[in-house]
């Protein structure tokens, strides 16, 4: 996000003029800690819930490329 941000800062200081950027994000558990997402957006959080969380997924790519071993993600997250 910081990248498109100033890429974006650069292209309006180049050439005037304004930049849209449609940004879709999410909170993995709601907008709050009040809140239940699945009330108002039961498809996407439904599909939210069935992803892995990043931290897991990073963990399970850097195990993949022999980065990290299993035992050392086990130690990390200790």
């Amino acid at each position: 996000m910081i990248r498109v941000c100033k890429l974006m800062v650069s292209y309006w200081s180049k050439f005037k003029k304004d930049i849209l950027v449609d940004m879709i994000g999410f909170r993995f558990y709601g907008h709050n800690e009040v809140d239940e997402p699945s009330f108002t957006q039961p498809l996407m959080y439904k599909k939210i819930r069935s992803m892995a969380t990043q931290p897991t997924s990073y963990a399970k790519k850097l195990v993949e490329q022999g980065i990290v071993s299993e035992d050392e993600v086990a130690k990390i997250k200790d």
